[in-house]
């Protein structure tokens, strides 16, 4: 299988385009929080040009006239995707409209309910791109917010404080997400995907944090900062990814979450040419189909698990060597009662 990400890496290495960057900015319903989102990309202090890209999803509140108002003012930073029906109600991805518009060196994101808090967030990042070629992508910490866009520490959740350094790849493989996409500034190796990649990357379903920071990992290294740059709001209503989470049951987010790794694998292997570990398919097995049985022990929902995970053959690793292991338990504890008779 051809490796994708060894040719995407020498692309990046060589590199020549003039510094710039694109700055992502995904909205729906976000018009309470829509002026602190804009106001920080707006403040930013860089001696390199960047544009915002938003994408309003057919938003039902004012989204859309606060983005107008402010194109009106800054239309050489500000380019608008506007949607007359939802996208995402429809199954459809914005990746191919965002894409079109992402020429830049380096692609930030920052969604319309976060807001970026250092005026100096993407020089510091860039600079530190730029004089690290080895470098992907550049992350740092994130201050956790409520609705209100007030710091609480309750909210930060899986995203812990960070200190200078690199992500492992062990942590990469594994996934771990230890701040969020608010703090992200990339190289856009997006420009280098052909049709057939796209289509790949798109067909991925699983948490779009995660298929970012894998990309990144596989074509060189990820750092993070120790600088708090950024805020990360969580809205418990509306139609935020918290909000859709906290619906969900606790299976459904098992569900998702052995769908999602599944997923990721799927897409390294396409990018590699190879499985994220040797022995792959048979270990992950393994390993998935133990944490399985014991989530199905304590939660149930049985048949909903192996139905929505589809990998029957993860039973055979469940039941047959647990099968047999209780038959060894039991065998042995008769041993033991009569011996000790």
């Amino acid at each position: 299988m051809k490796n994708r990400a060894a040719e995407f890496s020498q692309r990046l290495m060589h590199d020549n385009r003039s510094v710039s960057v694109d700055i992502w900015c995904l909205v729906y319903n976000h018009e309470k929080y829509l002026h602190s989102a804009l106001d920080g990309m707006l403040m930013q202090r860089t001696n390199f040009p960047y544009r915002i890209i938003i994408h309003d999803d057919a938003s039902t509140d004012n989204s859309a006239k606060i983005i107008k108002e402010y194109q009106r003012q800054f239309p050489d930073k500000i380019i608008a995707i506007f949607e007359a029906e939802n996208q995402m109600q429809k199954g459809v991805s914005f990746f191919r409209k965002m894409l079109a518009n992402a020429t830049a060196k380096y692609i930030a994101y920052c969604e319309g309910d976060d807001y970026w808090i250092d005026k100096n967030k993407l020089q510091k990042q860039v600079t530190y791109l730029e004089t690290h070629q080895d470098c992907v992508s550049c992350y740092h910490n994130i201050l956790p917010v409520n609705e209100f866009g007030q710091y609480d520490e309750s909210l930060r959740k899986g995203y812990v404080y960070l200190k200078d350094g690199d992500y492992t790849k062990k942590e990469i493989r594994s996934f771990v997400l230890k701040t969020q996409l608010a703090s992200l500034v990339m190289k856009n190796y997006l420009t280098f995907f052909n049709e057939n990649d796209i289509q790949v990357y798109q067909g991925v379903k699983c948490n779009g944090d995660r298929r970012i920071l894998l990309l990144c990992g596989i074509l060189g290294r990820v750092h993070y900062l120790s600088d708090v740059m950024a805020a990360h709001r969580r809205v418990f209503y509306g139609d935020s990814y918290t909000a859709r989470l906290s619906k969900k049951s606790t299976v459904d987010i098992f569900i998702n979450e052995q769908k999602g790794k599944l997923e990721i694998r799927r897409l390294y292997k396409y990018f590699t040419g190879k499985p994220i570990y040797p022995y792959n398919d048979i270990l992950h097995a393994i390993v998935t189909g133990f944490l399985l049985r014991q989530f199905c022990i304590k939660n149930g929902d049985h048949k909903k698990i192996f139905k929505e995970i589809n990998l029957p053959f993860y039973a055979f690793f469940i039941y047959v060597p647990f099968f047999f292991y209780k038959c060894l338990l039991k065998t042995w504890k008769i041993f033991v009662s009569n011996t000790l008779e």
